[in-house]
């Protein structure tokens, strides 16, 4: 389930399929030649809409049987100060990329509470450990996203009593995308000489994660990250003050 806006596009497979293999390949292979498997289905909706939401997971169901891995993928970018930020751009950054998990799980989990199986992955970022200037609403999200992960994963195993659910959080470095080529960070992140992800690394590791029934984090990106708010004070500070002309301009990648 991936996207790059409010719209939430779902590919899905039939598992029975003799195409389909485990592993990282298949899923470039889907990716590139979607017109030849008639197995893979797709289904769009607003990830903003509750009732968008359940449509969309009622036509699955009908379709294919309840889903058993749920990633949460879709996610814009803001270019604004605090200051400045318009209020329907702030409040279209929460619901996108923060507030659409809470729909997302809420729709599926019972499900595979019921199954006893399942895994759940989001994508939050290296921002989760570090706020960027000209976009601490985004920040804000992706942090907020390692506490949801690891809020999750403490309710499905303490109340639920299934820790056979895996949970999973990606955090990954700067990745080409809409984001990264916008006018308003493409000139920062040169100037930083920013190493830049390729967005089939991201999905090959995201792939894996899920193939090794494993939960956890990962870090896509320098290891010392998820280790920066453990560091002294005035070394965190430096680091903040390396990155905070990545971000310059205003402007978003939400559509609509």
């Amino acid at each position: 389930m991936a996207s790059g806006s409010r719209f939430w596009t779902l590919a899905l497979c039939q598992r029975s399929s003799p195409k389909v293999r485990c592993g990282a390949q298949p899923l470039d292979f889907i990716l590139i030649k979607v017109d030849e498997l008639a197995l893979v289905r797709y289904y769009k909706c607003d990830i903003t809409s509750r009732d968008n939401i359940h449509q969309a997971a009622e036509a699955i169901r009908c379709d294919l049987g309840s889903p058993t891995i749920l990633i949460n993928n879709a996610g814009i970018g803001n270019a604004w100060t605090i200051k400045d930020i318009p209020e329907q751009n702030l409040n279209k950054m929460f619901d996108i990329n923060l507030l659409s998990h809470w729909s997302t799980v809420q729709e599926f989990l019972p499900d595979m509470l019921a199954k006893k199986k399942g895994h759940i992955m989001g994508v939050a970022s290296l921002a989760s450990f570090v706020a960027l200037a000209g976009a601490v609403d985004y920040s804000c999200t992706k942090a907020a996203l390692l506490a949801f992960h690891e809020g999750l994963t403490q309710e499905i195993k303490h109340r639920y009593k299934c820790p056979s659910i895996q949970t999973s959080i990606v955090h990954p470095n700067w990745t080409k995308s809409a984001i990264t080529s916008h006018e308003a960070i493409a000139a920062g992140l040169k100037n930083v000489r920013a190493k830049i992800l390729q967005p089939e690394d991201v999905a090959e590791a995201m792939v894996d994660q899920i193939i090794q029934v494993k939960s956890g984090q990962l870090i896509l990106g320098p290891a010392l990250s998820p280790k920066i708010r453990a560091l002294p004070l005035w070394i965190q500070e430096l680091i903040r003050d390396s990155q905070a002309y990545v971000v310059t301009g205003d402007g978003s990648t939400a559509s609509g």
